[in-house]
């Protein structure tokens, strides 16, 4: 079944949403207030096609790559740095470089921040849920 054109006003309004969600303090929080007020302001179809165009738009401005920090405790080997480039690229979907950052206060382990993402591995949160969870 043929998808029907989007009308000029929906893509562009798509475009510029998708632009002022990028750039927002918190993305991920912007478009869930965007998703939630095309919801209760447009009808289903419109709302639909306004979601689609979005989608399209986030993807096309999404820039192709992004900085991960990374703090650590201990050393970073240069080939533990390009492991993880690796695997958080394929993780956030776009090209990683890291900046490495030394933080003693982990005592042992890592913690990953891209965008408003944020992984963390290391012994002081081990520590952490610990002691809160007993």
């Amino acid at each position: 079944m043929a998808r029907a054109q989007q009308s000029p006003s929906t893509a562009h309004a798509a475009k510029k949403l998708s632009q002022l969600i990028l750039w927002a303090p918190k993305p991920l929080e912007t478009l869930k207030f965007a998703v939630e007020v095309a919801g209760e302001v447009l009808d289903p179809k419109p709302r639909l096609d306004l979601l689609a165009a979005l989608e399209k738009a986030l993807a096309r401005s999404a820039p192709a790559t992004a900085t991960a920090t990374v703090e650590y405790a201990g050393k970073l080997l240069k080939s533990d740095k390009t492991h993880l480039e690796e695997i958080i690229s394929k993780k956030v979907g776009r090209q990683i470089t890291l900046a490495q950052k030394n933080n003693d206060t982990l005592i042992g382990g890592i913690r990953v921040c891209v965008g408003d993402r944020r992984w963390e591995f290391s012994i002081r949160s081990a520590l952490r849920q610990f002691v809160d969870g007993c």
